[in-house]
């Protein structure tokens, strides 16, 4: 391989003699010199299906997903295709093997590569680091956690704990995976249950608890797009605070509101934000509830904060806790997504946001339901189109 100004080191490997043999796949050349005097070299791109070949973030469909490849186009030495029930490794090679004068050899570059269905964060136990196995208790980075950040990993995502004994006593933020069962607290000392009492799926769920440290980011190389998020609820000592008040806490009235946001990144740059209300309009969360976070597209690191109506000095004074469950995955087929609770415990309903929806908002009952892709609302007894148009009646 000739050196040119841009790479003067030896290609070949000097201790290996004067030849070697490779075995693989190789492809056409691509490189044209559009000038015909070596001056202004062209690499053109396949139409998919190979890496660093055509753009990542093209504007318009079909070529904007033309640097990915699935599982199922796996073939043989002799072409024929596989089935493959997953991938261990990838590995990424030139299949070119053309010199482009000046500009030098053509050689595949990549940044970095994504899962495009990752294994989503269960956070049961053998779904990662995670080793919690019994039923009501917790798990928190560690078998045996250390001061400062515990780093953990549940399916294809990375989590925080943080340890704080500075002050005689070990205070835990960030995330904390959770077995309770009850659903029931009585302050502080009980922070890890659901409202609802338990995981939405599976034995364990997550905890999190605003960090003032800043160990608040997951870490996950994955594509939201097509449907997928996360179940959500209030944990019990949140909903305690909100309805009883407690400590600096005051009781939720109509006006009140507490909302977490998930604000998805990549490459250190923001690339959407989903917000959804734990409590607002005198209603509050007291179920799994699917939360959408289509909008934030491919990420490497999705940050959670939380925000509220009642502060002093500008800091939250509601407990800032979440229950987090099946952090990666879709929503199930046929999902209904559960009503809200009025703070007064008597009347269950849905908030219902669009201007569209308004007409049926004012409804006692009222609860979306997934299904093949369309949203529909179920009041009462009838089952509503998302533009308020009854589809099926029942007696």
């Amino acid at each position: 391989m000739p050196k040119n100004t841009f790479h003067k080191q030896d290609y070949f490997p000097l201790w290996l003699g004067d030849s070697i043999s490779f075995t693989g796949t190789i492809m056409a050349n691509n490189g044209v010199d559009e000038s015909g005097t070596g001056s202004y070299y062209v690499s053109y791109c396949l139409d998919w299906g190979y890496a660093d070949d055509q753009p990542n973030e093209l504007p318009q469909e079909p070529k904007m997903h033309a640097s990915e490849f699935k599982i199922d186009w796996a073939v043989d030495a002799d072409g024929n295709p596989v089935h493959l029930d997953g991938i261990q490794f990838v590995k990424v090679y030139t299949a070119i093997n053309q010199y482009n004068g000046w500009l030098g050899e053509c050689s595949t570059e990549i940044l970095d590569a994504f899962d495009l269905h990752p294994y989503a964060a269960t956070f049961e136990s053998g779904n990662g680091d995670v080793t919690l196995s019994k039923k009501d208790t917790v798990w928190q980075g560690a078998d045996e956690p250390v001061a400062g950040v515990n780093s953990w990993q549940s399916g294809g995502c990375r989590f925080a704990t943080y340890l704080d004994n500075l002050w005689g006593a070990d205070y835990y933020y960030a995330f904390t995976v959770s077995s309770e069962t009850d659903s029931v607290s009585t302050g502080w000392e009980q922070p890890y249950r659901s409202v609802c009492g338990g995981a939405y799926a599976g034995q364990n769920f997550c905890v999190w608890n605003e960090d003032f440290y800043g160990n608040d980011t997951i870490f996950a190389a994955a594509d939201f797009s097509g449907g997928k998020g996360v179940m959500v609820t209030n944990t019990a000592y949140t909903v305690l605070a909100m309805i009883d008040g407690y400590c600096m806490a005051k009781t939720f009235t109509n006006d009140d509101y507490l909302q977490l946001s998930f604000i998805g990144f990549r490459h250190g740059e923001p690339t959407d934000t989903v917000s959804f209300f734990l409590a607002e309009k005198g209603t509050y969360v007291h179920d799994w509830t699917f939360v959408d976070l289509s909008r934030l597209g491919k990420v490497d690191a999705v940050l959670l904060t939380i925000d509220g109506s009642d502060k002093t000095t500008g800091y939250l004074n509601t407990p800032t806790y979440a229950a987090l469950d099946n952090f990666g995955l879709p929503a199930a087929d046929d999902y209904i997504e559960p009503a809200r609770v009025r703070f007064d415990g008597e009347t269950a309903i849905e908030i219902v946001h669009g201007e569209d929806m308004d007409k049926i908002s004012n409804s006692t009952f009222a609860r979306k339901i997934f299904h093949n892709g369309n949203i529909f609302i179920l009041r009462g007894a009838n089952a509503y189109n998302i533009l308020g148009h009854i589809i099926n009646k029942h007696n």
